[in-house]
């Protein structure tokens, strides 16, 4: 039997979660058995695999020697990433650097609390100026490609993006989108499959179109964050209806001569 005390970092965590990162070797089904059989306690006695950790609680683990790696600062946690963008995708990520905020975090996120704002730079010129891109996306994780649906099926997500154009200049468009929903892809594939794929774009762009730039990555930056939080957001409170936003960013200078983002 080993014994592990729940750390500051780590208060607030689901027992499952928190049993499957200290101890990354059991497998999620056994780790589930465990919990069900007691054979992971909360202070002594059985619980719930989704009951939350406090500072101080302690966890019984009757796990076989195996499962364990050597243990490490504050038990499970390290800093880690709440949301991602894709390779080629420049812009701000937010990161949590303990678990409580981590937990916040997600929870605000899953819930629509934080806007999200691209630029993107795309060919042609968006009609009407400014809309709603409502589909389906269906994901291929063989070819790491989403193909846009107009109606539900078997594996198909909703996604919704609002878009806003900002500006054109020749063939381009400079166009921001705030993000409703957080699929895969999901800008480039629905923009593209509107009629204005972003300039650089290898996966769902025009090659040709892209060769004649010599672009070679999508023109697509996460650039705008707003925190807005209707709800209680417990540590992070400071963080209500605050606005973070890049200043600059490279393609809405070279492209349409906008060098502060201010302007926008």
């Amino acid at each position: 039997m080993k014994e592990l005390t729940v750390k500051k970092n780590d208060a607030g965590q689901r027992l499952d979660r928190f049993v499957g990162k200290a101890v990354p070797l059991l497998p999620e089904a056994l780790l589930q058995k465990y919990i069900r059989i007691k054979r992971i306690k909360l202070n002594g006695k059985g619980a719930k695999r989704d009951v939350r950790l406090a500072e101080g609680d302690t966890l019984q683990l009757y796990i076989n020697d195996e499962f364990f790696e050597k243990p490490r600062e504050e038990n499970s946690f390290a800093p880690a990433l709440c949301n991602r963008i894709d390779r080629n995708t420049g812009g701000i990520v937010i990161a949590a650097k303990n678990a409580e905020a981590l937990r916040i975090l997600n929870d605000k996120i899953k819930d629509r609390e934080i806007e999200k704002y691209y630029l993107c730079a795309v060919q042609g010129r968006p009609k009407p100026p400014q809309g709603r891109l409502e589909n389906y996306l269906f994901k291929d994780a063989g070819k790491n490609q989403v193909y846009v649906k107009s109606r539900p099926e078997p594996g198909a997500k909703t996604a919704v993006t609002e878009y806003r154009l900002i500006a054109s200049r020749g063939e381009l468009s400079l166009v921001e989108c705030r993000l409703l929903t957080g699929r895969t892809h999901q800008i480039r594939a629905q923009m593209s499959h509107a009629g204005w794929p972003l300039l650089g774009d290898g996966k769902y762009g025009s090659e040709r179109f892209n060769r004649g730039y010599g672009e070679k990555g999508q023109a697509l930056y996460s650039y705008k964050l707003k925190f807005d939080f209707p709800t209680d957001a417990g540590i992070l409170e400071y963080l209500r209806g605050k606005i973070f936003t890049v200043n600059s960013v490279d393609f809405a200078e070279k492209y349409f001569g906008i060098s502060e983002l201010n302007d926008i």
